[in-house]
């Protein structure tokens, strides 16, 4: 996961690869956490707003 200056946050996977925006606020981000027993990811940013976004995974367990 990856956020900044630009507002956003972005998903990656640990080989690097961009899966995509899972959100984005109106100031610049300082932090971000995944809460262990859900889908969520929480976000801080430089103006004190605290935004949390629900994802959904999908797996595929093999292409043939």
């Amino acid at each position: 996961m990856l956020a900044g200056s630009d507002k956003q946050i972005t998903l990656w996977n640990k080989e690097g690869i961009k899966l995509g925006k899972v959100g984005e606020l109106t100031d610049w981000i300082w932090t971000t956490a995944i809460h262990p027993g859900s889908e969520s990811i929480f976000a801080g940013a430089n103006n004190g707003t605290v935004a949390n976004f629900a994802i959904e995974f999908s797996r595929v367990h093999g292409l043939y």
